[in-house]
């Protein structure tokens, strides 16, 4: 029983040293190298969109701040203006970030969610907007 007991309580104290650390390597500033995407059979309105919000992105940095409060720096006001008061939240097991609107931390109904996966791949780290088919590629400044 004593075993057991020691078990849970190596796995309990690795479990939250591994969030902490993935949490604290995503805590910071992460400035866009690069914005890809893949949507097809799109108009040339659509398009234009697209552009607009390509050259935004390019531009952006994303802040995670270690209180929870996610700043994203992004010449586009429709975005601009939503993440305001903006927070974020950590699944480390499905790598992935969720912002929120901060009046929802204590709620189970957001108003409105951005999900992010984060994957990496030969060396470089990738934002997913999962809303979206955008793929950012992004650095730690």
């Amino acid at each position: 029983m004593r075993l057991i007991y020691l078990i849970l309580i190596f796995f309990i104290s690795n479990t939250s040293f591994s969030q902490d650390n993935i949490d604290f390597k995503l805590t910071g500033t992460w400035k866009v190298e690069r914005f890809t995407t893949n949507f097809s059979d799109i108009t040339s309105e659509q398009q234009q969109y697209i552009d607009k919000l390509k050259t935004a992105f390019e531009e952006a940095k994303f802040q995670f701040k270690k209180d929870g409060h996610f700043i994203i720096d992004i010449d586009f006001d429709d975005i601009s203006q939503q993440m305001q008061n903006a927070f974020w939240k950590f699944s480390p097991s499905e790598l992935k970030v969720t912002i929120l609107d901060w009046s929802d931390n204590d709620t189970n109904e957001p108003s409105w969610e951005w999900p992010i996966r984060i994957s990496k791949s030969n060396g470089k780290t990738f934002f997913i907007l999962m809303s979206s088919k955008f793929n950012l590629q992004v650095s730690r400044i």
